[in-house]
């Protein structure tokens, strides 16, 4: 990775416990974390709110295929259009671990000129 592509900014995070149950989010990035012998791996997002703070979720076995569900839904084929526009998420629960946000419907596609 070129220096110039390591990311230095910090961003506001929002606590996991103070996440709404619905929120309009829009994707910054994201990227794959390979499991270790303590942690599961997966899909990382950071998702923005409208304020700007950032809400990381991390989709794995479980609640990847919850994702891959909607995406279908809503006629994505791929992860990085949440990148492209703003959804409306649902804080949904799972069989089990933590409840994960799941897109539910667009609310703004971004104009590209």
């Amino acid at each position: 990775m070129k220096t110039e592509d390591i990311p230095i900014e910090e961003y506001e995070r929002v606590e996991l416990d103070k996440i709404p149950q619905t929120n309009i989010l829009k994707a910054n990035d994201e990227y794959f974390a390979t499991e270790t012998d303590d942690k599961t791996g997966g899909l990382i997002i950071n998702f923005q709110q409208k304020d700007g703070r950032i809400v990381t979720q991390k989709y794995g076995k479980i609640s990847g295929r919850k994702l891959i569900e909607a995406l279908e839904k809503l006629g994505l084929k791929d992860t990085e259009e949440l990148q492209k526009a703003w959804y409306q998420y649902k804080l949904t629960t799972m069989r089990s671990g933590y409840p994960r946000y799941i897109p539910t419907k667009i609310i703004k596609k971004e104009v590209t000129v």
